[in-house]
């Protein structure tokens, strides 16, 4: 696993152990996707192998992860598809163009959006306003006149329930606001929160974060208070712990309220694959879930991609 890290203005990559395996010699890195990492030379992107090796030339104004083996690239302000050996497989020649998946991606025109193949050819015509990944032969898309529908490979509209999961917006399906107060309910429409928070988020690890008189707080599936809301700042959990702020510094709690990790770093990132990026005094590292510092505080702070991803070959 590898994470991006920042030196000196420049981006490289640091494996799980905290030793730089590639150099930070970049103007801008991504995490690795399909086994290679886009990454920005004098304002170009290009892409990188994990042994660092520049395998596609930093050419492009812009480019997407690879994803179904292709990627989405952008010269001359048009945008086209390559494949991992650099080649143009789907010519220059759309307004905007969004990753694969399900076989089809996204391109838009005129402020319309389509789906092609991946021989490029238009399957789903530029019908809708918005167009959003199929997954299991179905997406969701806007219609000119915002309503969202849910669609097969073939563009039909299919009469199935949008799984809570996708609906637009998708941050936060099941929520419902009565008096300017926020509630949940779940995909059955029973209520699980009622309508007393000024805020409330999604359920992870059967945790949510709820937020009353500016102050944070946990509750359970049922509704119950886990802790009552008294931090300045929370987020969701991930791997079984949620970050937490009081008196501007952050630290992690686990899902019984007990604080795992004091509250004594400047910033600290989500944890995921036993790791969440910290910072102090300026400066980044990692802790594990026991709070133990495994990787001293000694990059410059990037949060965007900051976490360990496995990279696929």
């Amino acid at each position: 696993m590898v994470a991006v890290i920042k030196t000196d203005g420049k981006y490289g990559f640091i494996n799980y152990k905290g030793k730089i395996i590639i150099p930070a010699t970049f103007d801008y890195a991504r995490d690795f996707q399909e086994g290679l990492a886009p990454i920005e030379i004098n304002g170009k992107t290009g892409y990188i192998n994990i042994k660092g090796q520049l395998i596609i030339p930093a050419t492009f104004d812009e480019g997407t992860w690879f994803s179904e083996g292709l990627a989405a690239v952008k010269q001359n302000n048009k945008w086209g598809y390559i494949n991992k050996s650099g080649q143009t497989i789907i010519p220059f020649q759309f307004e905007d163009a969004d990753e694969y998946s399900d076989g089809l991606a996204t391109i838009s025109k005129d402020k319309t959006c389509a789906y092609i193949d991946k021989t490029g050819t238009i399957v789903i015509p530029f019908i809708y306003e918005d167009c959003y990944y199929f997954k299991n032969g179905r997406a969701v898309v806007t219609t000119k006149e915002w309503e969202h529908k849910y669609i097969d490979k073939t563009g039909k509209v299919v009469n199935e329930q949008i799984p809570p999961e996708r609906q637009i917006p998708t941050a936060y399906p099941g929520h419902f606001e009565v008096n300017g107060k926020r509630g949940m309910v779940n995909n059955s429409g029973d209520t699980i929160a009622q309508a007393i928070y000024q805020a409330i988020g999604n359920f992870h690890n059967n945790r949510n974060i709820v937020q009353t008189n500016n102050k944070w707080g946990v509750i359970d599936l049922a509704g119950n208070y886990v802790i009552t809301p008294k931090y300045e700042d929370m987020f969701h959990y991930y791997d079984g712990l949620a970050k937490f702020q009081t008196q501007g510094k952050w630290g992690f709690v686990d899902t019984a309220g007990k604080v795992i990790i004091e509250p004594i770093y400047d910033y600290v990132g989500n944890f995921i694959n036993d790791r969440a990026n910290i910072e102090i005094n300026g400066k980044q590292g990692y802790v594990n879930k026991k709070g133990k510092v495994v990787i001293k505080p000694k990059f410059d702070p990037f949060r965007l991609y900051a976490s360990f991803v496995q990279v696929d070959k």
